[in-house]
Order: structure tokens, then sequence, then C-alpha cells
């Protein structure tokens, strides 16, 4: 037996005195007790969500009636909500995958976590204002991205459906990306994947469809394969990736041979086979692919216009013997940016493959010295329309002088992420001899710009003892004294920005007083002391 005080000193509950033994039956007075207290906690709850909730429009009346911009017009704020909301270039992540996946879609992304980027979802919460303007101003929802993750899908489907709703009849930009999806269910034990909940996202898709004009897909899930054909019916530009490891099976086909309006197209790292309206492509960008798919795919877009192929790998071993016949012109291929691997789909490509109208050459390699002649033959069979020729990523000089010496027609050269001993060769081959006899001997004598774009060691073109500036200015005096420039001169175009030591400057300015025509832009804008 125990005693019960009829006042407890903590809570200060009332009991009705009675002795009771532990353990025994709480009493029906004591259950309406605790019934009472919780419906007193629930009304005081209420009351407080309705005070919030009222301070909250108090807040955004007062907000209203202090802010800066009440007093400007709907059309300013607008123009400036424009401006300030960034847009998802789907061609330029699909190229730089890896590093773009590094950044959490900060600055493209409509998830409000972790954003540091304007996107209107955030310009709608400042105020009533800003809201109804944001939401009024269709542009500024029809470039979206979204890092698909698998505990989030419902926000994200919602947010997915009021972008596509704001945007009214607009045209508009997406990007998908699941590799976050699938890397979470990889290492989450306890999460699953559930159809339903990526159906959600799916669902809305499909409704729309026909808005999306630009579309990059990263990693789609396999079971989504079979029904994205025919359903894009404004579908210009596309890119595609499968950055997840298998994801989709090497046999399971994903067609888009039904998009009629479909011209740039962008793939990168993916294994599984594609049906598309080749004939149609006028842009094919090409990222981590096989090198024989890479020359299948330039020779059957009939049409292509720009080409580009980064960091191909090796032909499987059971393709790597090409069935190429004959000398296969291209006659609409302008840009094309290619990387010469020593393999026999390469050789194939030197040996067969020639343009006719190519403007501009991005090239990187060299296919090994027993392929020296296939390559000369190469660059000399070159068009006379070839005014740019970019060397990227470039180290070893190797086959420098073979391209060189068989392209005169070029004007603008370019050196990309370049070490520094390649663009020492590059200037040593541009100048001339001292015993110069003829402008035979001279390599590209129509030179008119030289770009130097993220090299090596690029701050010593500033400094007067180091080797590059000596190159440089060697190669400069003597271009100049064989009258290989004429009044129109050179242009030299530093990227990033320079650091130039005043006597560096002062041996340039002092070619310039000699006669030299030389301009130099750091960037794109003109130094001010040549």
């Amino acid at each position: 037996m125990c005693l019960i005080s009829e006042t407890c000193p903590r809570c200060g509950y009332r009991s009705s005195g009675s002795n009771t033994e532990a353990g025994a039956t709480v009493s029906p007075t004591l259950e309406e007790d605790i019934a009472s207290i919780m419906n007193e906690a629930h009304k005081i709850d209420d009351l407080l969500f309705q005070l919030r909730n009222k301070r909250a429009r108090l807040q955004r009346r007062l907000n209203a009636l202090q802010s800066h911009t009440k007093m400007l017009p709907y059309e300013i704020v607008s123009t400036v909500f424009r401006h300030v909301c960034s847009r998802v270039d789907i061609h330029t992540r699909g190229v730089n995958e890896e590093r773009a996946l590094r950044q959490p879609y900060e600055s493209q992304s409509i998830s409000l976590e972790g954003s540091r980027s304007l996107t209107p979802v955030i310009l709608g919460s400042v105020s009533a204002l800003w809201r109804e303007i944001a939401w009024s101003t269709p542009d500024l929802w029809t470039s979206f991205a979204l890092e698909i993750k698998e505990r989030k899908i419902h926000h994200q489907a919602s947010l997915l459906l009021l972008y596509f709703q704001n945007s009214g009849n607009l045209p508009v930009s997406l990007e998908l990306d699941f590799q976050g999806h699938f890397s979470g269910l990889h290492y989450s034990k306890g999460v699953k994947s559930n159809g339903d909940t990526l159906a959600l996202i799916h669902a809305v898709i499909l409704e729309h469809a026909p808005k999306v004009q630009s579309l990059r897909l990263s990693a789609v899930p396999p079971e989504w394969a079979a029904s994205l054909n025919g359903v894009f019916t404004s579908l210009e530009n596309l890119a595609l990736g499968w950055p997840t490891n298998g994801q989709v099976k090497p046999t399971q086909v994903l067609s888009f041979a039904d998009i009629l309006a479909l011209r740039r197209l962008t793939i990168w790292r993916l294994w599984a086979p594609l049906k598309l309206p080749w004939s149609q492509i006028v842009v094919l960008d090409l990222d981590r692919m096989t090198i024989d798919t890479c020359v299948e795919l330039l020779i059957e877009c009939s049409n292509l216009e720009e080409y580009s192929v980064r960091e191909p790998s090796f032909t499987p071993s059971d393709r790597r013997h090409p069935s190429l016949n004959g000398i296969i012109t291209l006659k609409s291929l302008q840009v094309l940016i290619w990387t010469c691997l020593p393999d026999a789909w390469s050789i194939a490509m030197l040996e067969h493959v020639r343009f006719a109208k190519l403007e501009r050459l991005e090239w990187h390699g060299f296919p090994g010295d027993q392929n020296r002649n296939r390559f000369r033959d190469f660059f000399s069979d070159m068009p006379p329309t070839l005014q740019t020729l970019g060397f990227s990523r470039y180290d070893s000089p190797e086959g420098l002088q073979d391209i060189l010496i068989n392209i005169p027609q070029v004007t603008n050269l370019e050196l990309l992420s370049c070490r520094s001993r390649f663009c020492r060769s590059i200037l040593h081959s541009l100048t001339p001899p001292l015993s110069l006899e003829s402008h035979d001997q001279v390599i590209l004598p129509l030179l008119r710009r030289l770009t130097f774009d993220h090299c090596d060691e690029m701050h010593q073109f500033g400094t007067k003892g180091s080797l590059l500036f000596r190159d440089l200015f060697s190669m400069l005096h003597l271009r100049f004294s064989a009258a290989l420039t004429d009044q129109n001169g050179l242009l030299l175009q530093f990227r990033p920005r320079i650091k130039w030591r005043s006597d560096a400057q002062h041996m340039l300015a002092q070619l310039v007083h000699e006669g030299v025509v030389m301009n130099i832009l750091e960037g794109s804008t003109a130094v001010s002391w040549v």
C-alpha cells in the first residue's frame, strides 16, 4: 500500500486522496483529466497557428509598404528578374560532365536547398508583389534543371509541374539528372526504389513533352526507354548520357527516331544502342565514346555542320577492323573538333575522310610514326576554306611540322590548354629562318591571329627573361623583318589576363615603334601600351 498526496509538488495535480496500490488501474477521473488537458493544448496550438498566420499576413503587408521596388512599374521589375535568373546550357554541361556533376546544381537548379543562385521560386518568396510579378513572367520558367533524388521526388515533381505551368505557351529547356537517384539507392541499404514515386516525374514529363525544345537526360531510368519516342514533337536540342555504370542494359534501345525537329545532339559515355534521325543532325558532340562509333557517326550524319569528339576511348576488340572504302568527302561539315588515337579506326579516318568546306579544325593527337604519311596526306588535302586551326591539350610537338607545313591557308592559330614546351615549339615553327630566300619556306605565311588560351605557365609571357617571352619576341621581330605582316598586322590574344612586367611591355612597345603592326588582347580587351 502507498499513499498519494492530494497535490503533486511538481505538476500540481490534485488527487482524490484515496489510497491505491502500485500498478492499479487508472481511475476514470484521471483519464478524463488527461483528455481535458490534451484538448486545451490542441486549442492553444490552433490559436498559435492562427496568430502566426495573422502575423505573416501583417508582415507581408509591411514588406509591401516598405519595399523599395513598389514604385517601379511591373515591367521594370520583370526585366530585372529575367537578367538575374540563370539559364541552363544543356550542351555545355554535357561536354564538361565531370566538372558539372561535381556542382550541386547551384547555378541552374530549381531545388531550394543549398542554392546560391536566384530562381523565380526564390524571388517569389520575398514578397507578395514579387511573387505576383514572378508568377506572371513566363520567361523566368522556361529553363530549369533537376537532380532527381529518391527522398525528394514528391517535392521535385511539384516544382517541375509549377515550372511547366508558369511557362505558359513558351518552349522550355529541361535537364533531368538521375545519377544521384541511382547512387542513393546503391549506397543506402534502407532505401528502395519506388516505381510509383519515380512515375510522378515521368507523368509530368510526358504531359508537357510537346513544350520541351531542349532536353538533357543523365542516367535515364531503364523503364523510361520505351516511352520517350514520339512525345517530344518540338525537341530541337538533345543531350544524353549514362554516367551511372550500366543502369541501362547494352541491348536496351533508346529511340528518338520520330523527332522531326531534332537538329543538335550531345552524347557522353553512352553504351546503349540509339535510334535517332541521324540525317537530320546538324550539330553533334560526342564525349568519352569509342572511336569506332565516332568515325561511323561522322560518316552516317551526312548533313553535319559541326562535329566534336572529346576524350574518345579505343575500339572494342571485336570491332578493330574498319570497313571504309575509297575517299569519303563530307560536303557540309564546317567545324571539326577531333582527337586522333593510334587506333585502326582513327587511321581509317585519316586515309578515307576528306572535307569540302571545313572552316575550323581543333586537333589533338598523333597516330604514330608508322602512320606519318597518312597523317601528312590528311592535312595536305585540307580545303582552302580552312581558316582556323586549334591545338588542344598538346604536350609533345610530335607531328607538329607535318600539320603546319601543309596548311598555308590558315589565318588563325589557337593553342588551347597546351603545355609550355609545345607553345615554344609553335613559336619556333612560326619564326622564319634568318636566311629566308622565299615565302615558301615560311610556316603559316597568312597568319593574322595567334591565341594562347589557358596554356601552361602563361604568366611567363609577361616576364622579359623567360624563355616564352624571348621566343615570342624573336618570332614577332623576324616575321616583321621578313615582311610577313601586312597593314592588318598580327593580333595576339591571351586568356586569362597576364601580368606584364614593365621591361616586357617596353620591349614589345619598341617593336611597334619600329613599325611592327601588332595588337594584344587580354580576354577581349585590348592593352593600351602597344
